[in-house]
């Protein structure tokens, strides 16, 4: 019997007096847990998230956050092996001809890749396609009847529509 009375003193104990004060929550308790929102924490986390993107040799690429900004890794699950999927420098100031600027290592604005064989296609935020020879890293521009595809956007499975969100609500073009 006295588990019984034991466990009824604790519950009892946990539950709220109607007349208890509520804490009111101030704006420094808001900003304080702002500091633990994503866009605030996830600069401190690398490597958190695998997006795999299936290749049709079987292989998956996936881009990785890293410190300074990301990195495109290819992954062979059958002998497990994995690396950067390109020279990611080299890339960088190949894409300066078709796009008219180049980009430092980490910080290309790739939002698609397609493997076949040494090329790669690129879909560049904001540019469109782009051809690059992954022996030679010669890029070339290419034409798409695909709209082009923002960092925070998913294309359609058909290509044709754009995904985003927007003030939280979700917005299709």
């Amino acid at each position: 019997m006295r588990p019984v009375v034991a466990l009824f003193a604790l519950f009892a104990a946990t539950v709220p007096v109607s007349g208890q004060a509520t804490r009111q929550l101030t704006a420094d308790d808001y900003q304080r847990a702002e500091r633990f929102l994503t866009p605030n924490t996830s600069p401190l986390l690398y490597g958190a998230t695998v997006q795999p993107n299936w290749t049709a040799d079987g292989r998956f690429w996936y881009r990785n956050s890293v410190p300074g900004g990301f990195e495109y890794v290819m992954v062979d699950p059958v002998s497990a092996q994995q690396g950067r999927a390109f020279d990611h420098e080299r890339l960088g100031r190949a894409l300066a001809a078709p796009l008219g600027t180049s980009f430092s290592p980490l910080e290309l604005p790739i939002t698609d890749l397609t493997f076949s064989g040494h090329d790669v296609v690129a879909e560049v935020a904001g540019a469109g396609l782009v051809r690059c020879d992954l022996e030679a890293y010669e890029c070339v521009r290419t034409a798409s009847d695909r709209p082009p595809v923002g960092r925070n956007e998913v294309a359609s499975p058909d290509g044709r529509h754009v995904a985003f969100i927007r003030d939280y609500d979700l917005w299709v073009r």
